[in-house]
């Protein structure tokens, strides 16, 4: 069987019995692929943590100096290009789900895991941490690009415009692209235009398929310009939910 990747583990815990707990756990798996260095209170994790490259930092919630989600958010702020799997007590596993909504990958409960369990919980956050990245710096990437776009290109949901880049903007009269954030779509088109912008959204956010075809229509500034334009919308995913994104 292929060894894992090495595994440089940052352990804050302050219970000594407890840090010899997920030593000896991890050495049943495999001791000579995992390093765990350990630190007793947030101060000296957070300092470890600064200082050294470690894949991942396993965190108990009842430290000396820091308990609860605050504990979550402190080591978050000092590495938060690291990823973090919480340690929660029995009578705390709501906290741990809390924990994760706050920036961990994942929580374990004290005594209710083994080796194998806690081995594969943290290289699964490892793997997980490396996909939000991933998707971050695309996401980024993508909205670099929008940004300079030469077309108007606007996100619009059920409750309207959620994102519009600058050429979209300067098409439809405002003076900067987040004034339009709220606004519904439909209300800066004139003659057939609200009824073509309406037709999408159903074509698009109830039907889940793009337009046809591209629909000339215009837009109606709110300084009184109109601009005959070309309408295209297709279904994308963003910030968990359908849009519609329109180019104009």
């Amino acid at each position: 069987m292929a060894r894992s990747p090495a595994l440089d583990i940052l352990l804050v815990e302050d219970n000594p019995g407890d840090a010899r707990l997920v030593r000896e756990m991890l050495a049943e798996v495999d001791d000579r692929t995992i390093r765990v260095t350990s630190a007793g209170t947030l101060a000296e994790g957070r300092e470890q943590a600064r200082g050294g490259a470690f894949d991942v930092v396993l965190l108990d919630l009842g430290l000396p100096d820091s308990r609860g989600l605050d504990t979550v958010h402190a080591m978050r702020a000092a590495v938060p290009e690291t990823p973090l799997v919480v340690l929660t007590g029995l009578a705390d596993e709501q906290t741990g789900l809390q924990a994760v909504d706050a920036g961990g990958q994942d929580y374990l409960v004290k005594g209710d895991c083994d080796g194998r369990l806690l081995n594969r919980t943290l290289r699964f956050a490892m793997q997980r941490h490396e996909a939000e990245r991933a998707v971050r710096e695309s996401r980024e990437r993508f909205r670099s690009l929008v940004e300079v776009a030469p077309e108007g290109i606007v996100l619009v949901d059920t409750e309207g415009i959620r994102f519009a880049n600058p050429a979209a903007a300067a098409l439809m009269g405002s003076a900067a692209a987040d004034n339009l954030v709220d606004q519904p779509f439909g209300a800066y088109f004139c003659d057939n235009g609200r009824a073509v912008v309406a037709d999408a959204l159903e074509t698009v956010l109830h039907q889940g398929r793009a337009m046809d075809q591209c629909v000339e229509t215009r837009l109606c500034a709110p300084d009184g310009r109109a601009v005959d334009v070309e309408v295209r919308a297709v279904p994308v995913a963003a910030d968990g939910r359908q849009q519609a994104q329109f180019i104009l």
